[in-house]
């Protein structure tokens, strides 16, 4: 599917994109609070950092649901909303890695950068998605 269809196909199911948000911001905080935390010291990455950076999603998490179960009659603004707290947590990861870079190893720095890169890709596509959805006249802000 061409990527501009995707985006189309997306403003019609936009429940959907926060849903996609929360499977992956769950994902995020089970894998860096639980997984990475077992195995803290391939990663190098201190405990504290990972939960900090396990918890900032389950905020997302709990906004996801609160957008999908009210269903409101204007998700761009959300959406918007979802993009730029995601984009807020790739650079709080890269700031906490950064500070940390001592004590990360490669295999850390790389579980973050991977991350970001998805996190990044999600939020874009978000951005899009609100960009066509706003256009519509139903709903702007």
């Amino acid at each position: 599917m061409h990527h501009t269809a995707l985006i189309k196909w997306a403003a019609q199911k936009p429940r959907t994109v926060f849903l996609l948000d929360a499977i992956g911001a769950a994902t995020s905080a089970f894998l860096l609070g639980v997984v990475l935390v077992h195995f803290q010291s391939f990663f190098g990455i201190p405990i504290n950092v990972l939960y900090i950076l396990a918890v900032v999603p389950l905020g997302f998490v709990i906004y996801d649901i609160a957008v999908m179960v009210t269903q409101p009659e204007k998700y761009s603004f959300l959406l918007t909303g979802i993009a730029v707290l995601n984009i807020s947590y790739c650079i709080l990861s890269l700031s906490l890695i950064g500070m940390h870079r001592q004590s990360a190893t490669v295999f850390g720095r790389l579980y973050i950068i991977g991350e970001i890169m998805i996190v990044m890709s999600l939020a874009i596509f978000q951005l899009h998605v609100a960009r066509l959805l706003k256009s519509r006249t139903s709903d702007n802000f």
